[in-house]
C-alpha cells in the first residue's frame, strides 16, 4: 500500500477532526490549570505542615535524657528532609508533565511502543511507505531515537511516534525517552512478538493501561521466519492457514486478559495479528507486482482502520481528557506514598506509646520487686539483736570496757549485714530496674537503631531519584517513593526507645547516682552512737547498768532499721517517678511528633481524594456536554458522576426545568448519545440515573449497564444497609466484578451500604 493511499485514508474526513482536537487540548489544559494549581498548594501545604513538625523540648536534669531528646530532634529533621525531597520530585515531575502537554497539545499522538525488535520501525514504515533505513536486522537494537512521522507531513496534526525498546536494552536515557512519550500519547500501539509475550511485556502494558491511556496490542505473526515472504507469495492459502492460526490468537489474547484482569483488575484491549514486513515490502518497488498480494494478507488495512477510527471516535475524547488524566495520574501516585507515610506513622505512634506503656509497667514492676526487698532488710538486724543480750554479758564475764564494747558491737553490725543493709538494697534495686527494663527492651525489639534505617531510607530514596531521573518514567513508577517513606516512617519507630535505652549508661550513671548518692542514710549511724556512749564505761559501770545498755543498743539497732527502711522506700519512689518522667517525657514528644507526620498525611489524602473527584467529574462532565446538548445548556444538570476507568462511567442527572423524557434525552435516539459518550470515555459501560425518579428506579438505574429488575427494596433506617432483593440470573451483573458496580451504585446515590440479594425460592 503506498503512502499516498495512507494519506487518502487518513485524509477522508478526519482533517476537520483534528482541529477540533488541536482546539479541545488547548480548552482542556486551560480549564484544568485550576486543578494543577490545587494539586501544587496540597503539595505545598504538606511542605509547610511537615516543616512547622518539631521535637519539642525536654525538660530533665538528666543528661542522658537531654541527649536522648536531642538526638530524636536531629534523626526528625532527617526525616523531615526524605518528605520534603520527595514532595519536591513530586511538584517537578507535576510541572514536567504539563509542560510536555503543552508542548505537544498540537498534535494527536500515536505512539508505537514495546520491546526491543518487535517491529515498531518495520510497522511505522509500513504505514508511511518508507524507504526502510529505520528498520533494525533483527541482529542489534536499531532504534536509537524518537523517531517522529506526521499525516500528512505538511500539515502536522497526527503524529506517529516509533520509540525505542522498553525493556532498556538501547539505554536508560532511551527508554525513558520512551516512557515518557506514553504521557503525552493519545493513543498507544503496543506492539508484541507473537510467539513470544513476556511477563515483561505485560507488566509494561499494566502500566499503560493502568494510566489510562487507550491501548491496541499489535500482534505482529513470525516476524523472525525469513522464509515467510517467500511463502506468502507462492501460496496465499499458507498465510490463512499457518500465519493467522485463529486458536493461537485466541490463546494470546486470553493470556493478556487474565493476566490484567486478574493483576491489575484492567480490561482486556483490542488485538490486532497482522505481519509488519509482509505490509512494508508491498509499499517497495522490488515487490511491486505482489504488492496487492502482501498488502491485503498483511492485514495492514485493520491497522489502518483502527488508527482512522480512534481519530474519527475518540482522538476528541483523548485530547480533552488528557491534561485531567496526567494530573490524576500524579494525585495517585502521592496519594499512594502519603497513604505508606500515614500508615508508617500512625503504626509507628502506635508502637511508642506502647513501648512507653511496656516501660512503663517494667519500672513498676522493678519497684515492687525493690519494695519486697525492704521486709528481707529486717533480717540481718534481727540477727545483730539477738547476739546483743550475749555481746555485753560476755563482755561483764570477761571484764571489759565500753572501747571493748564498741569495738565488739560494730563488729556484730558488720557480720550481721546491717551494716551492709543499705547498699545489699541499691545492689538489688539496680539489678531489679536492669533485668526489667532489659526484659522489655528484647521483648520489644528495641535495639534497633535509627542511623541504619535512616541511611537505608536515604538509599532507597535515591535509587527512586535515579529510577525517575535516568530509567523507565512511568506513573507506576512513582509508587516506589513509598519504600523510602516505609523507611523513613519505620526509622522513628525503632530509634524510638532503641537508642533511648542504655541499661549501663543511663541506669548506672541516671539511676543509682541520682537515687542512693554516694553516702549512708542519717539512720546509718544509731546504733553506732549507743556504743560511743557507754566507749568510756568500765566493768562496773556497764554491770550496774546492763539492762539498761542492753535496752539501748536495741533501740539504737531498730532506729537505725527504721530509718534504713524508711529512707530507702521514701527514695526509691522518688527514683520511680523520676524514672517514669525521663521515660515519658522523651516519649511523649517522639509520639507526639509522630501524630503530628500522621495527621499531615491524613489531611492531604483527605484533601486529593476531594480533588481526585474533582479531575473525574470534570471529564465526565466535559465529555457529557459534549454529547448532551441540554447539558451543555443547562436544562440537565449532571448532579454526581463516578467512574471505574476503563470499565464503568454512571452518571446522575436532574432537570432544571420542566422536562420530558430525561434519560431519553440523554440516551439518544437509538443509543447514538451513549454510545458517543462511550467512545469519548474509552468503551467504558455508561449508565445515566434520574434523579428526580423513585429510588427503587434510581437504584435499578445505578446498576446498570445490566437491566437489572429490582424485585423488592427494604430501607429500614438511615444506618442500616439497603437491602435489594434481583433474581437469581441477575444477580451477578448487580454485584459486578469485585463488587465494583455495587460500590459504584452506592457512591453515585450517596446511600449507606447496598446490600444485593437473591430472591427466594418459596
Amino acid at each position: 500500500m503506498s503512502y499516498k493511499r495512507n494519506q487518502r485514508v487518513l485524509n477522508g474526513g478526519l482533517e476537520e477532526v483534528l482541529m477540533q482536537c488541536r482546539e479541545a487540548a488547548e480548552n482542556a489544559l486551560h480549564t484544568t490549570a485550576p486543578r494543577v494549581r490545587a494539586l501544587r498548594d496540597v503539595l505545598a501545604e504538606y511542605r509547610r505542615t511537615v516543616q512547622e513538625i518539631g521535637a519539642g523540648a525536654v525538660k530533665s536534669e538528666s543528661e542522658s535524657v537531654r541527649v536522648t531528646a536531642e538526638r530524636f530532634a536531629g534523626k526528625l529533621e532527617e526525616v523531615k528532609g526524605v518528605l520534603f525531597r520527595l514532595t519536591d520530585e513530586a511538584s517537578k515531575e507535576l510541572n514536567s508533565s504539563i509542560q510536555a502537554l503543552r508542548k505537544n497539545k498540537g498534535f494527536v499522538t500515536i505512539a508505537l511502543f514495546g520491546q526491543t525488535r518487535a517491529g515498531k520501525s518495520t510497522t511505522l514504515e509500513a504505514l508511511i511507505g518508507g524507504d526502510g533505513a529505520n528498520i533494525g536486522t533483527g541482529g542489534q537494537h536499531f532504534t536509537t531515537q524518537i523517531e517522529e512521522y506526521f499525516w500528512p507531513p505538511d500539515q502536522k496534526m497526527l503524529r506517529i511516534v516509533d520509540t525505542p525498546g522498553i525493556e532498556g536494552l538501547e539505554g536508560e536515557e532511551l527508554a525513558a525517552q520512551a516512557q515518557g512519550y506514553v504521557e503525552i500519547a493519545d493513543h498507544i500501539f503496543f506492539l508484541i512478538e507473537d510467539d513470544k509475550v513476556r511477563s515483561g511485556e505485560l507488566e509494561e502494558l499494566a502500566n499503560i493501561r493502568s494510566m489510562g491511556k487507550g491501548t491496541t496490542i499489535l500482534l505482529n505473526m513470525k516476524k523472525n521466519d525469513e522464509d515467510l515472504i517467500e511463502d506468502l507469495i507462492e501460496d496465499r492459502d499458507f498465510l490463512f492457514h499457518d500465519l493467522f492460526d485463529d486458536s493461537k490468537i485466541a490463546d494470546h489474547a486470553q493470556r493478556i486478559a487474565d493476566y490484567l484482569e486478574q493483576n491489575h483488575g484492567i480490561s482486556k484491549p483490542t488485538i490486532l495479528p497482522f505481519h509488519a514486513r509482509a505490509a512494508w515490502l508491498a509499499t517497495q518497488l522490488d515487490y511491486k507486482s505482489h504488492a496487492e498480494d502482501l498488502h491485503e494478507l498483511s492485514r495492514i488495512d485493520s491497522v489502518q482502520q483502527q488508527i482512522k477510527d480512534f481519530v474519527e471516535t475518540k482522538a476528541l475524547g483523548a485530547r480533552i481528557e488528557s491534561p485531567r488524566q496526567a494530573t490524576r495520574s500524579h494525585v495517585v501516585s502521592i496519594k499512594a506514598n502519603l497513604r505508606i507515610f500515614a500508615g508508617q506513622f500512625r503504626h509507628a505512634k502506635i508502637q511508642t506509646d506502647k513501648q512507653c506503656k511496656a516501660l512503663k509497667e517494667a519500672v513498676k514492676n522493678a519497684a515492687w520487686k525493690a519494695r519486697s526487698r525492704l521486709s528481707e532488710m529486717k533480717m540481718p538486724f534481727q540477727r545483730a539483736d539477738d547476739r546483743i543480750l550475749s555481746l555485753v554479758d560476755g563482755l561483764i564475764v570477761d571484764q571489759g570496757g565500753g572501747k571493748k564494747l564498741r569495738f565488739e558491737w560494730n563488729k556484730i553490725l558488720k557480720s550481721s549485714g546491717v551494716e551492709d543493709a543499705h547498699q545489699k538494697f541499691v545492689e538489688d534495686t539496680e539489678k531489679f530496674f536492669t533485668e526489667e527494663l532489659n526484659e522489655q527492651v528484647h521483648r520489644l525489639k528495641f535495639d534497633a537503631m535509627f542511623d541504619p534505617y535512616l541511611g537505608e531510607a536515604q538509599s532507597e530514596f535515591k535509587k527512586v531519584d535515579d529510577y525517575h531521573k535516568n530509567k523507565k518514567y512511568r506513573r507506576a513508577g512513582r509508587a516506589g517513593v513509598k519504600v523510602a517513606g516505609g523507611f523513613a516512617g519505620g526509622a522513628l519507630m525503632t530509634w524510638a526507645v532503641g537508642n533511648f535505652w542504655n541499661p549501663t549508661g543511663w541506669l548506672a550513671g541516671v539511676g543509682a547516682v541520682v537515687l542512693f548518692g554516694a553516702g549512708a542514710f542519717a539512720g546509718g549511724k544509731a546504733a553506732g552512737e549507743v556504743a560511743d556512749e557507754w566507749s568510756k564505761s568500765n566493768q562496773k559501770t556497764l554491770r550496774k547498768h546492763r539492762n539498761d545498755i542492753v535496752n539501748k543498743l536495741k533501740t539504737g539497732l531498730w532506729a537505725q532499721y527504721k530509718q534504713t527502711n524508711d529512707a530507702c522506700f521514701d527514695e526509691l519512689s522518688q527514683f520511680e517517678l523520676k524514672l517514669l518522667k525521663d521515660i515519658q517525657e522523651p516519649l511523649r514528644q517522639i509520639s507526639h511528633a509522630q501524630k503530628q507526620l500522621w495527621r499531615a498525611a491524613v489531611n492531604g489524602l483527605e484533601t486529593l481524594d476531594r480533588l481526585e473527584d474533582d479531575l473525574e467529574l470534570d471529564v465526565v462532565a466535559k465529555f457529557a456536554e459534549l454529547v448532551v446538548p441540554e447539558i451543555a445548556s443547562g436544562d440537565i444538570e449532571l448532579v454526581r458522576a463516578v467512574r471505574w476507568e476503563g470499565h464503568y462511567t454512571k452518571l446522575l442527572v436532574a432537570p432544571t426545568r420542566p422536562l420530558n423524557n430525561v434519560l431519553g434525552r440523554c440516551i439518544g435516539r437509538g443509543g447514538e448519545r451513549v454510545k458517543k459518550l462511550k467512545d469519548l470515555l474509552g468503551g467504558e459501560h455508561v449508565a445515566w440515573v434520574e434523579a428526580g425518579v423513585d429510588f427503587r428506579t434510581q437504584i435499578g438505574q445505578a446498576l446498570s449497564p445490566a437491566q437489572i429488575e429490582v424485585l423488592d427494596i427494604e430501607i429500614t433506617s438511615a444506618d442500616e444497609p439497603i437491602s435489594v432483593v434481583v433474581s437469581s440470573s441477575q444477580i451477578k451483573s448487580a454485584i459486578g466484578p469485585y463488587g465494583a458496580n455495587v460500590k459504584m451504585a452506592e457512591r453515585l446515590l450517596q446511600a449507606n451500604r447496598i446490600d444485593i440479594k437473591q430472591l427466594e425460592k418459596k
